[in-house]
């Protein structure tokens, strides 16, 4: 498989989160749309038949990825008051910079606590700020505001202005290939209330990466779902329920929810495994059989140290 790194710039808020089941229905709708549904079911079936077109990651703020789970620690105790500081500090940071996985540096929380002072480290990230914003309530019939029902809220990302991040790939096609279908996945907007002007997202470039080879851990870089529980060893997770929305012709069906799935977010941690990816393509989570929910992930190998 090829291994790609694509970078998109936001030119507007989100409302929808940058995860990789988002992005993978937008590229199955963006297929539909612009070669049919034959070639979009044909597309699906190849997840059957053990042949995987396209495995992709959620969105990260450029040179950064997750912070993994790391085994737990207990911070030494001749720490300095200010080591003590960027110890709490690295416990509520997301994301670090990715030359800790390309370049193979060993990392524990310890090693992290001391580098936190460095300047790359410190630079904000994405400038991420989460506004609630207020609506009216519209009726439908009359296609005005609702007089009897109140206000409500919803929350919108806003980033630095054209901030970048980054998508990593594995699939079988070339780049110009991945590049249209990212191309087209996004050529409509991204997530919810596109047609107010929200999840504006053009490609600023793709190129061909290599994975790290060494290190004694992986990591997800997007939320999934494993097929078999003895797919991993030594696992350490965060996890959460993915209340899934369909998008699409479907979104205005009755029945537009899927089913909750419970999913290991991205920067879950385990024993480096053979594969580039691990998870499944889940069934049975709608009504309607035809209906599927993307939960692989790619892994990137990392080495973890004890502090």
């Amino acid at each position: 498989m090829f291994s790609y790194i694509i970078t998109i710039q936001l030119k507007s808020s989100l409302i929808t989160p940058l995860h990789a089941d988002t992005i993978f229905g937008h590229i199955c709708w963006g297929i539909k749309f612009s070669d049919g549904n034959a070639v979009l079911e044909e597309f699906l079936s190849q997840y059957d038949n053990g042949n995987l077109p396209v495995i992709l990651s959620s969105a990260f703020p450029h040179g950064f990825l997750p912070k993994p789970v790391f085994k737990p620690q207990l911070p030494s105790f001749d720490l300095t008051l200010k080591q003590t500081e960027d110890y709490k500090q690295i416990k509520m940071v997301k994301y670090i910079p990715n030359k800790y996985f390309f370049d193979s540096i060993p990392i524990s929380e310890s090693e992290l606590v001391k580098d936190f002072s460095k300047e790359e480290f410190l630079r904000e990230k994405s400038g991420l700020k989460i506004v609630a914003g207020q609506h009216n309530t519209i009726n439908r019939i009359s296609g005005s505001k609702d007089e009897e029902k109140a206000l409500y809220s919803s929350s919108e990302f806003w980033y630095k202005e054209n901030s970048l991040f980054d998508i990593f790939v594995l699939t079988g096609f070339e780049k110009e290939k991945t590049f249209n279908l990212f191309s087209k996945a996004f050529e409509n907007g991204y997530g919810a209330d596109k047609s107010t002007g929200k999840g504006v997202i053009v490609i600023k470039n793709i190129s061909e990466i290599t994975f790290p080879e060494k290190g004694n851990r992986a990591m997800a870089l997007s939320n999934f779902v494993l097929k078999n529980k003895n797919d991993v060893s030594n696992f350490r997770y965060d996890f959460f329920t993915k209340f899934g929305k369909l998008g699409g012709d479907y979104a205005i069906t009755k029945y537009p929810f899927k089913k909750p799935i419970i999913m290991y977010k991205s920067g879950s941690s385990f024993d480096r495994i053979s594969e580039q990816f691990t998870g499944c393509l889940l069934k049975n989570i709608h009504s309607d059989e035809k209906i599927k929910h993307y939960a692989f992930t790619p892994v990137i190998n990392f080495n973890e140290v004890d502090g």
